[in-house]
């Protein structure tokens, strides 16, 4: 399956008061992680502690994850913001490509705007500096009293 598919798996959903979402079995299908794993891993991610932009905490009900019912069925599933979302996936157990990648998606899908955050773009690579020899006899031998005592 190819990471273009893996994408349009995620399925972003916009609540009444404006807040953007997204299934937790999506996240988890489109990390590529197998689904036996599934309970194990949303337990682990809900009672995680994450670095969210306003403080490094737990995750907190009805403000970053909310409970997703079923009318029939007792499998859970749960709604996860965008910001918790793309915190799980730099930390999830799947390939790092897949990880980076969806991390990136979901924080276009974030700002709203479209464009990559800074902290994602590649930065180029800085050109080698020149190192040269420095010839001690050239530089004049200066001493600096420190007055301490």
């Amino acid at each position: 399956m190819s990471y273009a598919s893996q994408k349009n798996q995620i399925q972003v959903l916009i609540s009444k008061k404006g807040t953007r979402v997204v299934i937790a079995s999506h996240l988890h299908q489109a990390l590529r992680i197998p689904m036996f794993k599934f309970n194990r891993n949303v337990a682990k991610w809900l009672k995680g502690i994450y670095a969210f932009d306003d403080d490094m905490r737990a995750p907190a009900e009805f403000k970053d994850f909310g409970q997703r019912k079923f009318e029939f069925g007792k499998q859970k599933d749960y709604y996860i913001s965008i910001e918790f979302a793309r915190l799980i996936c730099l930390q999830a157990d799947a390939d790092s490509k897949i990880k980076l990648e969806l991390a990136k998606h979901l924080a276009t899908l974030e700002d709203g705007t479209g464009a990559v955050p800074l902290f994602f773009q590649r930065r180029t690579k800085s050109k080698k500096r020149i190192k040269r020899k420095i010839n001690i006899s050239t530089h004049k031998n200066t001493a600096v009293q420190l007055g301490l005592w």
